[in-house]
């Protein structure tokens, strides 16, 4: 099964159209073109509901409808990482971050390079300077990895943002191992949050009814990220790719360069 792109608008347009049984080709496409929309921004709200009006129905029924019958479709996203060996997720997938393994993990290699040992007190008491209630038990994604690799670089350059954020002005010792890699991820729709499921297809309506009024067919960097509080299975894993630079966030945005 293809999965929706958000990035590709070819692998998602005619979806939703057929998914809607050609109502949206037919009647709202030609309809929606005599509208005003010339000063509208790219998330008015308004998008969808002019497609409604367009095809004489309610939003909000609309939205409904399209969902429910999206929940059997896949949708690609993207994790940021800095791993040193993909093996790991290709035999295990993705797994929802445990603070006290990875605390482990971290100091297991700190001890084994002296020049590294002075950062071992860092790691004593870390979950109580970095609250982890937001980190332990997710795994995070974004549904746009051109908006990851230009505003979200820590995940890329650091890795971890809990050890990030745990070893603070030392945290240059992060880039010493392991690769900037954004991983790709086909996630069943069905088992994404309801209200996520939602949100996405009014995205998603949101643009098709944008591209169709502009003759504009290109989606721009989208802010859509979200969290799963389960394990990817490797199965759900399509790719890897390695950004050849990255902007650092937390360095003033100063481009990082890689092999």
């Amino acid at each position: 099964m293809a999965a929706i792109v958000w990035k590709d608008p070819t692998s998602w347009m005619g979806m939703i159209d057929a998914a809607l049984g050609g109502r949206l080709a037919c009647a709202a496409g030609p309809r929606i073109k005599l509208a005003d929309t010339e000063d509208w921004y790219l998330d008015d709200s308004e998008w969808v509901e002019l497609l409604a009006h367009c095809l004489d129905e309610d939003a909000d029924g609309l939205v409904d409808d399209l969902a429910e019958r999206l929940s059997s479709q896949t949708l690609r996203v993207y994790h940021g990482c800095r791993p040193v060996d993909l093996d790991s997720y290709r035999k295990h997938g993705i797994r929802v971050l445990d603070c006290a393994a990875i605390i482990a993990q971290t100091r297991e290699w700190l001890e084994a390079d002296p020049g590294n040992d002075d950062l071992l007190p860092l790691l004593s008491g870390m979950t109580e300077r970095v609250d982890p209630a937001t980190r332990e038990g997710h795994v995070y994604f974004g549904l746009d990895d051109r908006f990851l690799v230009e505003h979200c670089g820590h995940y890329l350059i650091y890795g971890s943002e809990f050890l990030t954020a745990g070893l603070g002005r030392q945290r240059q010792v992060l880039t010493t191992r392991g690769r900037p890699t954004i991983i790709e991820v086909d996630v069943p729709i069905d088992r994404l949050a309801p209200t996520l499921q939602d949100e996405l297809t009014k995205l998603l309506l949101r643009d098709w009814a944008r591209i169709a009024a502009w003759d504009e067919v290109r989606t721009y960097p989208q802010d859509f990220g979200f969290s799963l509080r389960y394990d990817v299975p490797p199965s759900w894993i399509v790719g890897f790719t390695h950004p050849p630079w990255v902007p650092d966030p937390l360095d003033q945005r100063r481009v990082r360069v890689f092999d």
